[in-house]
């Protein structure tokens, strides 16, 4: 299984709660009888940063959305270790919410375990193993699904009777803004495994998560290398864009400090395909060199690049984005995968005395399909990391198309740490 490489974006809260490996008497002696002590959950948050090449801190807005927080997985596996072949039975896709971004509620209370009391069956120190992921999804327990209805972004949730680590499953948005999905780790960049009440806790202390990006940002944008004859017009037919995965299967139990690890959506190898963007036209070619294709709508890219009902300029000399969102969010294959950028675009030029006629289907003229395929080269790194931002800027040429692609740290900071009561 493939291990994805991860920048640390920042320094984490200290782990106020610590792991206890075996039966310590003197602990169970200090928590005999002791008053029932709530789990609570608190977010480390970065004060936002701005600095040239950086696109952008993770603040508290990345966990405070319209549906609020994030979600815990908590597992009690009693006096022995977290092992993944137990199920969720503590809290399940536990709603973790704020109103100002520093106090963090959830409902039902939950209490650590604390069986050293004169009947305690036990003999070892209890533990329970927490996982976080953002933004907050409500789902149907017993399904896992979410229940919005929706084919991309965020899709489904481990089943609550599912016996094994939590997932996310996730598809990348082919129609518009995606999910910026993040997962949380303690100051080790590791998830909160076996943690145990001690005699020292109070109900000061919190779990806290530092949440990562699980995913990279992609931004592209288009241009001619110079003026386009007013007779003549550039359309961006399609786009393929690979060395990232379209949709996957987040395991919050990251084995690998700081780096997110990613299945396939149905718990395999993933493979980076990446995702072709179409124009939408109505001809049947969609790009396509055969013209077999069906008809697609057009997915994401920008509407003043592609040839629509409406008159549009084309491509042209003034750099246009390329989606017409300006962010996409993409599976990263942790730098494993070349980035290759296949474009096809339409040099369309008119011309009364020809019979054929432009993609219009009504103006005489020619128009000459171009097919050509680039790989981008992130400086040292050639394929999609996650918590990076890239670049991808294309120049059309009559001669050559030429990349200029370039990547940055997406985020400096984590976003939150919550803790639990």
């Amino acid at each position: 299984m493939k291990r994805f490489r991860f920048p640390l974006l920042a320094a984490s809260a200290l782990l106020v709660l610590m792991a206890c490996s075996s039966t310590d008497e003197s602990i169970k002696d200090d928590l005999k009888n002791a008053e029932p002590l709530p789990v609570n959950f608190g977010t480390y948050v970065n004060q936002s940063v701005t600095r040239a090449g950086t696109a952008g801190d993770i603040t508290t807005t990345a966990l405070l959305g319209t549906a609020g927080g994030f979600g815990v997985f908590g597992y009690y596996s009693d006096n022995v270790e977290y092992s993944g072949n137990q199920i969720p039975n503590f809290m399940y896709n536990q709603a973790v919410t704020s109103t100002d971004g520093t106090t963090w509620t959830y409902s039902p209370i939950k209490y650590w375990p604390n069986e050293f009391g004169s009947s305690a069956i036990s003999e070892g120190i209890d533990k329970l193993s927490f996982f976080a992921y953002a933004p907050y999804v409500a789902v149907t327990p017993s399904t896992g699904l979410v229940t919005e209805s929706t084919t991309d972004n965020i899709t489904q949730l481990t089943r609550n009777t599912a016996t094994g680590d939590p997932m996310v499953k996730y598809i990348v948005n082919s129609s518009g803004a995606g999910v910026d999905l993040l997962w949380g780790v303690n100051s080790s960049g590791l998830p909160y495994l076996n943690q145990s009440r001690t005699a020292g806790t109070t109900i000061d202390d919190k779990i806290t998560f530092t949440f990562k990006h699980a995913l990279a940002k992609l931004t592209a944008t288009i241009a001619t290398d110079n003026s386009i004859d007013a007779n003549s017009k550039v359309y961006v037919r399609s786009i393929t864009i690979t060395g990232f995965a379209s949709k996957g299967m987040l395991n919050l139990n990251n084995i690998t400090p700081n780096q997110p690890l990613w299945l396939s959506y149905d718990g395999g190898e993933p493979t980076y395909e990446g995702m072709t963007f179409n124009d939408g036209r109505k001809d049947g070619r969609e790009g396509t060199a055969d013209g077999a294709q069906a008809n697609e709508k057009n997915q994401l890219l920008n509407s003043t690049i592609i040839q629509t009902n409406t008159a549009t300029g084309g491509v042209t000399n003034s750099a246009a984005n390329l989606f017409s969102t300006t962010d996409l969010y993409v599976i990263p294959s942790g730098g494993t995968e070349n980035v290759d950028v296949t474009i096809v675009y339409d040099v369309e030029t008119e011309d009364a005395k020809l019979s054929t006629k432009l993609s219009d289907g009504s103006t005489p003229g020619s128009s000459i399909e171009n097919r050509i395929t680039k790989t981008a080269v992130f400086g040292a790194s050639t394929g999609f990391v996650a918590g990076n931002a890239y670049t991808i800027n294309i120049t059309l040429g009559m001669k050559q198309v030429k990349l200029d692609a370039s990547v940055a740290t997406w985020g400096t900071g984590s976003s939150a740490s919550p803790t639990l009561p």
